[in-house]
């Protein structure tokens, strides 16, 4: 929908895009002030890399090299998408004083880099999503390396890239606007930013839009320095290009590339999973259910789950093939018993109890709590390991290894 559309549309709702950039960017920093928790924790990411190359020591050598390229796509992904996210707090606090000042130039100009930022977490993402996409279900050695060559090569662009005028040819080349552009125009509701670029691109530069701004009428005769009132418009309009942007950051594009990051660190602990080998660590294991979880003495226990993360996404598609709409369903947490977390979701179909092994890979480095919506990271795991022959904690009566250990 053009940028004009927008406005109108948001005009013939009564709401103000003045006022819902102000309320947006305010949801930004708020969530950007509970996001400094991720950055701690990637700071302890750092000092846990050590620990996991130990860990990887005793498994195949392929296997070891893969998570270890695995978990720097991961971290340096992690880390550039939280680069976007800072810039662009710096630019909605420039907007603020925009709109303060009621300056439409600046604000033409700050909204325009709202969208290429924008767009260039997009193009980052893109290629961490990509590179999950290419590994699952993927068992062939050269496929995996290229295609980790290829999500290594983008994310490093996006960091280190230089201009594509540079001189240095080993510098690699920052990734192009409409590169960029073309990855979030292929976002839902975002087919037009293309042309919203393009607009705000004509205010920016020293041409006929930004003479609009401070002129009126034709040259030599035209007024100069209209009243402010004159702005408003041109203000509405950029606001409205916020509004877009802005609502997509947090709705969508944020929540999206951080799970796609913890999902890479999930994949890293499939490497160090009992079996795991290069044709298998990739492989997509269908949720299984032996009991109906009706109640919690029956909950439903993924046994084939490699890792915490791959035994929560069971019980999402689990949910699914019944068809249980996930955002009508209510999840409840319900604490731990031994090794095992708990939960349960109110559907139409009555209450569906899951029951999750924490003694199993965590589900990654960055926040687990994002993913889970339970603070995992802070849980003690001092609890005796569980023998193959010893009785199953989860009380069934069977040896571990006849039950959730199979």
């Amino acid at each position: 929908m053009p940028l004009k559309k927008i406005l109108e549309d948001l005009r013939s709702k009564g709401q103000d895009p003045e006022k819902l950039t102000l309320k947006a960017i305010k949801r930004y920093e708020r969530d950007e002030s509970r996001k400094k928790v991720a950055n701690d924790i990637f700071e302890k990411a750092k000092e846990a890399k050590q620990d996991l190359e130990k860990n990887l020591q005793g498994v195949d050598e392929g296997l070891r090299e893969l998570g270890i390229r695995i978990d720097q796509c991961s971290r340096h992904g992690f880390f550039v998408i939280r680069v976007a996210e800072l810039k662009i707090l710096y630019l909605l606090r420039a907007l603020k004083h925009d709109l303060k000042d009621r300056n439409p130039l600046s604000l033409a100009s700050n909204t325009r880099g709202l969208v290429e930022h924008t767009a260039a977490m997009a193009y980052a993402g893109n290629a961490l999503e990509q590179l999950l996409e290419g590994l699952e279900n993927q068992s062939s050695e050269s496929r995996i390396s290229q295609t980790l060559d290829k999500a290594e090569k983008t994310i490093e662009s996006c960091y280190y890239g230089s201009s594509p005028k540079g001189s240095d040819p080993d510098k690699p080349k920052a990734p192009h606007i409409n590169d960029c552009l073309k990855v979030l125009k292929e976002q839902p509701g975002l087919d037009e930013i293309g042309e919203i670029y393009g607009y705000l691109c004509e205010f920016v530069h020293p041409n006929h839009g930004s003479n609009t701004l401070v002129s009126t009428g034709i040259i030599g005769e035209g007024r100069l320095d209209p009243p402010p009132e004159y702005h408003k418009e041109a203000i509405q309009t950029f606001c409205t290009g916020c509004v877009l942007c802005l609502s997509y950051l947090l709705e969508v594009l944020s929540p999206r590339y951080s799970l796609a990051c913890i999902s890479l660190g999930d994949l890293v602990h499939r490497c160090l999973s009992p079996g795991a080998k290069m044709t298998n660590v990739f492989s997509v294991r269908e949720p299984s259910a032996k009991t109906d979880g009706t109640t919690k003495e029956t909950a439903i226990c993924f046994s084939k789950a490699r890792t915490q993360f791959e035994a929560m996404k069971m019980a999402y598609k689990y949910l699914e093939s019944r068809g249980i709409d996930l955002e009508a369903a209510r999840r409840h947490n319900e604490g731990f018993e031994g090794q095992f977390l708990f939960e349960y979701w109110d559907t139409p179909e009555g209450k569906i109890w899951f029951k999750f092994d924490i003694g199993k890979a965590p589900m990654g480095i960055f926040s687990e709590s994002e993913a889970t919506g339970v603070g995992l990271e802070s849980v003690k795991r001092d609890e005796p390991k569980v023998g193959r022959n010893d009785p199953c904690p989860c009380g069934s009566g069977k040896k571990f290894k006849k039950c959730c250990g199979r």
